[in-house]
């Protein structure tokens, strides 16, 4: 999967692996608010995890921030699930993103 930023700059993720719930924190957003799901809709996301668990991974950075699912990194937590399925944003290296620019 491919996050495309800007004009020739993208940020793929990795696979898809278990994550310890308690080693991942939501990502704090400080220029834009983040809503969270409120009322029947976060009590069906709620409803659906103690079902299911999460089937939906999570997009963290490299540090355990959650970047997408932070509603279900809490409903995971809430509920005791030990792991949830993750992918790692991989940020492009300096010399990829450097040749994508030149060529």
């Amino acid at each position: 999967m491919t996050l495309e930023t800007a004009p020739g700059m993208a940020f793929d993720f990795g696979p898809v692996a278990e994550r310890p719930t308690e080693e991942l924190t939501p990502f704090v957003f400080r220029t834009v608010p983040v809503p969270e799901p409120e009322g029947d809709d976060d009590a069906r996301l709620h409803d659906s995890i103690r079902a299911h668990g999460v089937t939906t991974p999570l997009m963290i950075l490299a540090d355990g921030r959650v970047i997408n699912g932070r509603a279900r990194l809490r409903h995971a937590k809430a509920l005791g699930l030990p792991t949830v399925p993750a992918r790692q944003l991989v940020p492009p290296s300096l010399e990829k993103s450097r040749s994508k620019r030149k060529g």
